[in-house]
């Protein structure tokens, strides 16, 4: 299976939003300043920041506080670089082990919601939900796929304004990313276990 390429993810994204989530799509920031995404490197060093994260903050350095969620996750709206630097900060100052990992880059957060991509150098990381009092749960296999998901969902109509209960909303959420071909590949299980025993080495 070759690898979904984030940058046509972005050129796909970028008219749908225009055209069919009007809201998010002016709630994005303009693309990250260089300092910006040098004050994140130093905030996660060793860890590098992933090539798709860097593309992700070069098309939009995440969203006004405030706007509306990311519609492919329940996390909150996309981080800038400066916040997910802050978030960063004060998650591995705050929080228990198994709530989080240093190898986890915060991407969206609002109050106790929150999602992560991985910082693995093997290649694009999967994307969790980390959201708190739940467990964790992997909700994409890379964060190219997250946002493909989003643009496949806002491009079906399937928003949570279409819905008039969210649980059939993220019924339908979840098919669309059950369906994905990339999760056959996913290297863990979709499930975070709560014991940091069972996490892979580079997440300790």
């Amino acid at each position: 299976m070759s690898e979904l390429r984030i940058e046509l993810v972005l050129d796909r994204l970028t008219p749908i939003l225009r055209e069919k989530a009007l809201p998010v799509w002016e709630s994005l920031r303009p693309p990250v300043a260089n300092a910006d995404l040098e004050a994140l490197a130093r905030v996660i060093h060793p860890h590098q920041i992933p090539p798709d994260v860097d593309a992700l903050l070069r098309w939009a350095d995440g969203q006004a506080e405030g706007a509306d969620w990311w519609p492919s996750m329940e996390c909150g709206p996309l981080l800038s670089a400066h916040r997910a630097a802050e978030h960063y900060s004060w998650l591995r100052e705050n929080v228990e082990d198994w709530q989080w990992s240093a190898a986890w880059l915060p991407i969206a957060h609002d109050g106790h919601c929150q999602a992560a991509v991985e910082l693995t150098p093997k290649g694009p990381g999967v994307v969790i939900d980390a959201s708190w009092p739940d467990g964790a749960r992997l909700i994409a296999p890379t964060l190219a796929v997250m946002l493909d998901i989003a643009a496949e969902m806002v491009e079906a109509g399937v928003t949570p304004e279409a819905f008039s209960d969210a649980r059939d909303w993220r019924a339908k959420r979840a098919e669309v990313s059950d369906a994905r071909p990339e999760w056959e590949i996913c290297p863990y299980p979709r499930e975070v276990s709560t014991s940091i025993a069972d996490w892979p080495a580079h997440w300790r």
